[in-house]
């Protein structure tokens, strides 16, 4: 996979992600989205200073970074729509 694919299908993460926390009506899972969209550009300023490929990957399919994005549980559908997101990213960049 090369850095401009994986660096998409990051950024169709962080849309739903945005998607969440602008539509969200819990206003206190707001700062959770945010955090949770500083963390994916995150991976994208670490492609962009030539971090592997490969070790993107290997961070977003980590234990820790279900912990990061799963541990506090985000009220409403916005929640459950960010999770799917999660894998359906993981099953794109796996595939």
């Amino acid at each position: 996979m090369t850095t401009a694919v994986l660096q998409l299908h990051i950024l169709n993460f962080m849309t739903v992600i945005h998607d969440c926390y602008s539509q969200t009506t819990h206003s206190n899972n707001r700062s959770l989205y945010a955090t949770d969209l500083t963390t994916a550009m995150g991976w994208i300023a670490e492609l962009q200073n030539g971090t592997e490929v490969s070790k993107i990957i290997e961070y977003i399919c980590a234990p820790q970074t279900d912990k990061h994005f799963g541990d506090y549980w985000k009220q409403g559908a916005w929640g459950e729509k960010e999770i799917h997101a999660l894998k359906r990213l993981r099953e794109d960049i796996q595939s």
